[in-house]
């Protein structure tokens, strides 16, 4: 026979695990996963583009986007038409040319460059975050940057900061950091 005692126990474990529960679910559903998307260039030269990319065109609306241009793929002169893009992080593989004005990219996380590349980046950027640029290929960025970051280059490829960088009202200007290796 179940006592009464027993049984209000029992039933305020169970409220008690299922708080939990629902707290530890909630903290865990807000680190949502890296959205990656490949770029295969197979449309087109298009952001916009859904078949050009593996997983789909990057949104506005995703949080913790992850571009990767891979090496050897088609159409490597690409335009950023997608407006108000926030990226996490940016994967050069191989030698690109990217252009997007007058879309400005907001990057919170950091680019890369593979060995033997060499890439002209020339769509506008606003770094919000303070970054670490890891640069094994070169890469030019010849487009207005805006921001309050601290930007750290890493590797040892070249940086050319072409364009125009207006930091105006920041608390903070870009600081360009390059420790020796």
């Amino acid at each position: 026979m179940v006592s009464a005692a027993w049984i209000r126990a029992t039933s305020k474990g169970l409220w008690r695990g299922a708080v939990w529960i629902g707290l530890l679910s909630l903290a865990l559903s807000s680190r949502a996963a890296a959205a990656t998307h490949t770029w295969n260039g197979a449309a087109g030269n298009l952001w916009s583009l859904p078949s050009s990319w593996t997983g789909g065109a990057p949104s506005a609306a995703e949080p913790n986007v992850v571009l990767v241009f891979p090496a050897e793929t088609a159409n490597r002169n690409m335009t950023n038409d997608i407006p108000n893009l926030t990226i996490q992080s940016i994967s050069l593989a191989d030698s690109y040319q990217v252009s997007g004005p007058p879309h400005v990219l907001t990057l919170t996380g950091g680019i890369s460059t593979t060995q033997g590349s060499s890439s002209t980046w020339a769509a506008q950027l606003m770094l919000t975050q303070d970054q670490t640029w890891t640069l094994a290929g070169n890469l030019v960025v010849d487009a207005p940057m805006h921001g309050t970051a601290t930007l750290t280059k890493r590797g040892t490829a070249d940086l050319f900061l072409a364009g125009p960088s207006d930091f105006a009202g920041s608390s903070r200007p870009l600081s360009i950091r390059s420790p020796r290796a």
